[in-house]
């Protein structure tokens, strides 16, 4: 069990995740029911496709939590872990055969966008569900185990390829202020998930022996996550002062409250590779921007809803 120091805090803010998760839900489902043809074109654009994989992410945060705050039962935590698996699998494999099938194919630098790293930040996002799970006796749950990390190796091997993808369009293609929008801070949270689910592997968490080469992927991962840190900060003051893009809701900018969270719950689960408190004090102020972030796009959320609404 949690033992946060503002429980309610922890409580709010999961019933406000799992509210945000069914409206994602329901509007799916409303869309499938109404919009299927025009919902299947969205799949099957690599530009727009690799976005529904968000929702595999959403269930993993919110599962996540329900087990840290509430204590879900073995049974129905296990449940929950390989019908996410399962979800993130059939997803994966629709994608890829949506693609491979697709009648028009043509690459452009415009469809490489910050969702690409999705299908393979939503499979840490599993493996660190399933290794959330409370442990039994040592050896009972090699079979969870198993499915955890082959997950997270494939989480991996789509990381592998999506991350230069990326770096390359920052490189080499057009620059404009679209390219450089708050969806680019999925870069941080991306390899930051992927640390922290190596690191669960290294930690104990898998009730296994810990392996060494995850602890130099948990490192590798946590220090490309670095090297995006200061490109990110850059591209936005580049995007907002020098070209004078306003500053405005929009909801890629959740990226910012999710991306460096994740990264500062990796850095504190790999505080045993740092000298002293560093890895605390870092996790904290991560934490913090976080924190900050998310007051602002709350607020701002709410003043776009407020105005859509138009007056009484």
């Amino acid at each position: 069990m949690l033992t946060p120091v503002v429980p309610w805090l922890v409580s709010a803010l999961l019933v406000i995740a799992g509210a945000g998760l069914v409206a994602l839900l329901v509007v799916l489902v409303v869309r499938a029911w109404k919009e299927a043809p025009q919902l299947r074109e969205e799949f099957t654009d690599p530009q727009r496709g690799p976005q529904f994989f968000f929702l595999i992410l959403a269930l993993c945060v919110v599962g996540i939590g329900l087990n840290a705050v509430l204590g879900l039962p073995r049974g129905a935590g296990i449940i929950l872990a390989w019908s996410v698996a399962a979800a993130w699998f059939s997803l994966l494999t629709a994608f890829f055969l949506g693609l491979t099938f697709r009648a028009e194919k043509s690459f452009a630098w415009p469809q490489v966008n910050p969702g690409w790293l999705l299908p393979g930040a939503s499979a840490q996002g599993v493996a660190i569900l399933g290794l959330s799970l409370p442990a039994t006796e040592p050896g009972a749950d090699s079979s969870l185990v198993l499915g955890c990390f082959l997950i997270h190796l494939a989480g991996l091997l789509l990381l592998l390829v999506a991350v230069p993808v990326m770096l390359a369009r920052w490189l080499f293609g057009p620059v404009n202020p679209q390219v450089f929008g708050p969806a680019n801070w999925i870069n941080l949270g991306a390899l930051g998930i992927a640390a922290r689910a190596s690191a669960g592997f290294v930690g104990g968490e898998a009730n296994g022996p810990p392996a060494s080469a995850e602890a130099v992927i948990a490192l590798l991962c946590w220090s490309l996550a670095v090297m995006w840190s200061p490109l990110l900060v850059v591209a936005g003051y580049w995007r907002h002062f020098r070209r004078r893009v306003p500053f405005s809701y929009a909801p890629e900018n959740w990226a910012l409250v999710f991306s460096p969270s994740i990264f500062g719950v990796a850095t504190i689960h790999l505080r045993p590779f740092f000298p002293g408190d560093a890895a605390l004090v870092l996790a904290a102020i991560c934490l913090a921007f976080a924190a900050i972030a998310w007051v602002i796009n709350a607020t701002g959320f709410f003043r776009t809803l407020l105005a859509s609404r138009g007056p009484a």
